[in-house]
């Protein structure tokens, strides 16, 4: 695996990225929408409570099919409370 803290914890790291693409990284009925839901909410989480105290953004993020405006919209607001209420969260990038 990757370390993310200790891969971003360095003085000349100035913030941490991470991308985030449930539908390319489960194939078929692996996990339903609830479950990519579901692992959206905890690997956002996951990425903003490391512990790490730089910015933080979700620098790729994409989603295919009917549902993505509604997705992106969640993830934007996950990403956006974290920072309104003092957390580390510092952008998104919608990539596809």
């Amino acid at each position: 695996g990757v370390d993310f803290v200790q891969n971003h914890n360095l003085s000349t790291i100035d913030f941490g990225v991470f991308h985030l693409y449930p539908d390319n990284w489960f194939e078929g009925d692996a996990c339903d929408s609830e479950c990519r839901e579901t692992f959206t909410r905890d690997y956002i989480h996951a990425h903003l409570n490391t512990g790490l105290r730089k910015p933080i953004l979700l620098e790729e993020v994409g989603k295919k099919g009917e549902d993505r405006d509604a997705f992106l919209l969640n993830v934007y607001e996950m990403m956006h409370r974290n920072h309104i209420e003092g957390g580390y969260g510092a952008g998104t990038v919608v990539w596809q």
